[in-house]
């Protein structure tokens, strides 16, 4: 039987990687692995608490693209594309 490790729970060493190994050979950045943490747990810990935290991280990851790209895409053109249009 595995022993609980609080610093690196079982939740986060399934499918033959650890988050952490996952994260940092992805290069993923703050937001994106705290998105990818409360996604990967959400079964296992705290269900729509983990869902609700993942989406909190991940509406700051929208605002901040659309706030770096805005400029970008006026510049070029292209506007800004909606879930409901079409590229």
């Amino acid at each position: 039987m595995k022993v609980y490790d609080p610093i690196s729970p079982s939740y986060y060493d399934r499918g033959g990687i650890s988050y952490t190994n996952f994260v940092l050979a992805h290069e993923y950045g703050p937001l994106e692995s705290q998105i990818l943490k409360y996604i990967d747990r959400y079964q296992y810990k705290d269900g729509l608490e983990d869902l609700l935290k993942a989406r909190w991280f991940l509406n700051k990851l929208i605002r901040r693209y659309r706030r770096e790209h805005s400029k970008q895409e006026v510049q070029s053109g292209t506007g800004v594309c909606t879930p409901n249009s079409t590229p």
